[in-house]
Protein backbone atom coordinates (compact mmCIF):
# COMPACT_ATOMS: atom_id res chain seq x y z
CA UNK A 1 0.00 0.00 0.00
CA UNK A 2 1.09 3.56 -0.68
CA UNK A 3 2.74 5.34 2.22
CA UNK A 4 4.26 2.28 3.89
CA UNK A 5 7.77 3.02 2.68
CA UNK A 6 7.47 6.59 3.92
CA UNK A 7 6.25 5.55 7.38
CA UNK A 8 8.88 2.84 7.84
CA UNK A 9 11.67 5.14 6.65
CA UNK A 10 10.66 8.16 8.72
CA UNK A 11 10.25 6.05 11.86
CA UNK A 12 13.71 4.55 11.32
CA UNK A 13 15.25 8.01 10.78
CA UNK A 14 13.63 9.33 13.96
CA UNK A 15 14.78 6.36 16.07
CA UNK A 16 18.29 6.54 14.61
CA UNK A 17 18.65 10.30 15.14
CA UNK A 18 17.12 10.23 18.63
CA UNK A 19 18.72 7.17 20.18
CA UNK A 20 21.70 6.07 18.06
CA UNK A 21 23.28 9.12 16.39
CA UNK A 22 26.11 10.78 18.33
CA UNK A 23 24.64 13.51 20.54
CA UNK A 24 27.48 15.85 19.63
CA UNK A 25 26.46 15.91 15.95
CA UNK A 26 25.18 19.44 15.18
CA UNK A 27 22.46 18.24 12.81
CA UNK A 28 21.08 15.54 15.14
CA UNK A 29 18.37 17.74 16.67
CA UNK A 30 17.23 19.03 13.27
CA UNK A 31 16.93 15.52 11.76
CA UNK A 32 15.05 14.20 14.80
CA UNK A 33 12.69 17.19 14.88
CA UNK A 34 12.06 17.03 11.13
CA UNK A 35 11.26 13.32 11.17
CA UNK A 36 9.05 13.57 14.28
CA UNK A 37 7.12 16.50 12.81
CA UNK A 38 6.49 14.51 9.63
CA UNK A 39 5.19 11.57 11.65
CA UNK A 40 2.83 13.82 13.65
CA UNK A 41 1.33 15.66 10.66
CA UNK A 42 1.21 12.68 8.26
CA UNK A 43 -2.58 12.11 8.70
CA UNK A 44 -3.45 15.76 8.03
CA UNK A 45 -3.99 17.93 4.97
CA UNK A 46 -4.00 21.71 4.58
CA UNK A 47 -5.96 23.66 1.97
CA UNK A 48 -4.24 26.77 0.61
CA UNK A 49 -6.25 28.50 -2.09
CA UNK A 50 -7.51 25.82 -4.45
CA UNK A 51 -4.73 23.37 -3.60
CA UNK A 52 -4.71 20.69 -0.92
CA UNK A 53 -1.30 19.99 0.62
CA UNK A 54 -0.38 16.89 2.57
CA UNK A 55 1.01 17.63 6.05
CA UNK A 56 4.54 16.23 5.52
CA UNK A 57 4.83 18.30 2.33
CA UNK A 58 4.41 21.49 4.40
CA UNK A 59 7.05 20.29 6.89
CA UNK A 60 9.44 19.61 4.00
CA UNK A 61 8.99 23.18 2.78
CA UNK A 62 9.70 24.65 6.23
CA UNK A 63 12.75 22.41 6.64
CA UNK A 64 14.01 23.43 3.21
CA UNK A 65 13.93 27.15 3.96
CA UNK A 66 15.61 26.69 7.35
CA UNK A 67 18.49 24.69 5.86
CA UNK A 68 18.95 26.96 2.82
CA UNK A 69 19.52 29.94 5.11
CA UNK A 70 22.90 28.45 6.07
CA UNK A 71 24.21 28.09 2.50
CA UNK A 72 26.37 30.59 0.62
CA UNK A 73 25.15 32.39 -2.51
CA UNK A 74 27.15 30.09 -4.82
CA UNK A 75 25.69 27.01 -3.16
CA UNK A 76 22.17 28.43 -3.39
CA UNK A 77 22.58 29.11 -7.12
CA UNK A 78 23.84 25.57 -7.75
CA UNK A 79 20.98 24.14 -5.70
CA UNK A 80 18.49 26.32 -7.60
CA UNK A 81 19.67 24.87 -10.92
CA UNK A 82 19.60 21.35 -9.47
CA UNK A 83 16.12 21.82 -8.03
CA UNK A 84 14.78 23.00 -11.40
CA UNK A 85 16.43 20.05 -13.14
CA UNK A 86 14.96 17.50 -10.73
CA UNK A 87 11.59 19.25 -10.59
CA UNK A 88 11.20 19.30 -14.38
CA UNK A 89 12.24 15.64 -14.61
CA UNK A 90 9.78 14.64 -11.87
CA UNK A 91 6.93 16.54 -13.52
CA UNK A 92 7.85 15.11 -16.92
CA UNK A 93 7.74 11.59 -15.53
CA UNK A 94 4.29 12.28 -14.07
CA UNK A 95 3.07 13.51 -17.46
CA UNK A 96 4.38 10.39 -19.21
CA UNK A 97 2.74 8.28 -16.51
CA UNK A 98 -0.63 9.90 -17.23
CA UNK A 99 -0.56 10.35 -21.01
CA UNK A 100 1.47 7.31 -22.11
CA UNK A 101 1.60 4.83 -19.19
CA UNK A 102 2.75 1.96 -21.42
CA UNK A 103 6.32 3.23 -20.93
CA UNK A 104 6.11 2.60 -17.16
CA UNK A 105 7.03 -1.07 -17.36
CA UNK A 106 8.08 -1.42 -13.69
CA UNK A 107 6.63 -0.24 -10.39
CA UNK A 108 6.36 3.53 -10.89
CA UNK A 109 7.69 4.45 -7.43
CA UNK A 110 10.77 2.24 -7.76
CA UNK A 111 11.46 3.33 -11.33
CA UNK A 112 11.09 7.05 -10.60
CA UNK A 113 13.16 6.76 -7.42
CA UNK A 114 15.96 4.93 -9.23
CA UNK A 115 16.08 7.53 -12.02
CA UNK A 116 16.09 10.38 -9.49
CA UNK A 117 18.92 8.71 -7.54
CA UNK A 118 21.00 8.45 -10.72
CA UNK A 119 20.41 12.12 -11.54
CA UNK A 120 21.33 13.13 -7.99
CA UNK A 121 24.56 11.15 -8.17
CA UNK A 122 25.53 12.77 -11.48
CA UNK A 123 24.79 16.24 -10.10
CA UNK A 124 26.26 15.83 -6.62
CA UNK A 125 29.07 13.28 -6.80
CA UNK A 126 31.40 16.05 -5.55
CA UNK A 127 28.85 17.58 -3.14
CA UNK A 128 27.59 14.57 -1.21
CA UNK A 129 26.07 16.59 1.64
CA UNK A 130 23.71 18.68 -0.53
CA UNK A 131 21.73 16.13 -2.54
CA UNK A 132 18.94 15.65 0.08
CA UNK A 133 18.10 19.36 -0.17
CA UNK A 134 17.97 19.21 -3.98
CA UNK A 135 15.82 16.06 -3.84
CA UNK A 136 13.28 17.59 -1.46
CA UNK A 137 13.18 20.92 -3.30
CA UNK A 138 13.04 19.32 -6.74
CA UNK A 139 10.39 16.82 -5.70
CA UNK A 140 8.23 19.58 -4.23
CA UNK A 141 8.61 21.71 -7.35
CA UNK A 142 7.75 18.75 -9.58
CA UNK A 143 4.66 17.97 -7.52
CA UNK A 144 3.37 21.54 -7.80
CA UNK A 145 4.10 21.68 -11.55
CA UNK A 146 2.34 18.35 -12.12
CA UNK A 147 -0.65 19.39 -10.00
CA UNK A 148 -1.14 22.74 -11.76
CA UNK A 149 -0.85 21.07 -15.18
CA UNK A 150 -3.10 18.06 -14.54
CA UNK A 151 -5.74 19.64 -12.26
CA UNK A 152 -7.65 21.37 -15.12
CA UNK A 153 -8.20 17.90 -16.64
CA UNK A 154 -9.74 16.53 -13.44
CA UNK A 155 -6.57 14.64 -12.47
CA UNK A 156 -5.94 16.53 -9.26
CA UNK A 157 -4.71 14.99 -6.03
CA UNK A 158 -3.36 16.20 -2.70
CA UNK A 159 0.04 17.80 -3.31
CA UNK A 160 2.66 15.66 -1.61
CA UNK A 161 0.43 12.60 -1.30
CA UNK A 162 1.58 9.19 -0.06
CA UNK A 163 2.92 8.12 -3.45
CA UNK A 164 5.08 11.26 -3.54
CA UNK A 165 6.43 10.58 -0.05
CA UNK A 166 7.22 6.98 -0.99
CA UNK A 167 9.20 8.16 -4.02
CA UNK A 168 11.19 10.66 -1.95
CA UNK A 169 12.18 8.15 0.71
CA UNK A 170 12.90 5.32 -1.73
CA UNK A 171 15.14 7.78 -3.59
CA UNK A 172 16.94 8.56 -0.33
CA UNK A 173 17.59 4.84 0.22
CA UNK A 174 18.85 4.40 -3.36
CA UNK A 175 21.03 7.52 -3.13
CA UNK A 176 22.65 6.44 0.14
CA UNK A 177 23.31 3.02 -1.41
CA UNK A 178 24.87 4.53 -4.55
CA UNK A 179 27.01 6.93 -2.47
CA UNK A 180 28.19 4.10 -0.21
CA UNK A 181 29.06 1.83 -3.15
CA UNK A 182 30.89 4.68 -4.88
CA UNK A 183 32.98 5.46 -1.80
CA UNK A 184 33.68 1.74 -1.29
CA UNK A 185 34.92 1.40 -4.89
CA UNK A 186 37.14 4.48 -4.46
CA UNK A 187 38.67 3.04 -1.27
CA UNK A 188 39.33 -0.27 -3.02
CA UNK A 189 40.95 1.54 -5.95
CA UNK A 190 43.27 3.33 -3.54
CA UNK A 191 44.00 0.17 -1.58
CA UNK A 192 45.01 -1.99 -4.54
CA UNK A 193 48.06 0.16 -5.57
CA UNK A 194 49.20 0.26 -1.92
CA UNK A 195 49.02 -3.53 -1.71
CA UNK A 196 51.01 -3.80 -4.94
CA UNK A 197 53.71 -1.48 -3.54
CA UNK A 198 53.98 -3.61 -0.40
CA UNK A 199 54.25 -6.76 -2.50
CA UNK A 200 56.96 -5.22 -4.66
CA UNK A 201 58.93 -4.16 -1.57
CA UNK A 202 58.88 -7.72 -0.29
Amino acid sequence: MEGYMFLWSIWFIWVFATFILDKNKPYRFMIASFSLAQIIVSPYKVMIGNMIFNGPFIIMGIFLFIVLANYSLDEKLFLLISVWTIGCFYAGFRFIEVYDPIWIIFDRSLLLALLLAIILYLLFYKRNNQWPIALIGGGMLGEVLAYNTLAPYGLSHAVGDKSFLDVIYITIIFSFSITYLSSLIQRLQLKIPMEKEKTNQL
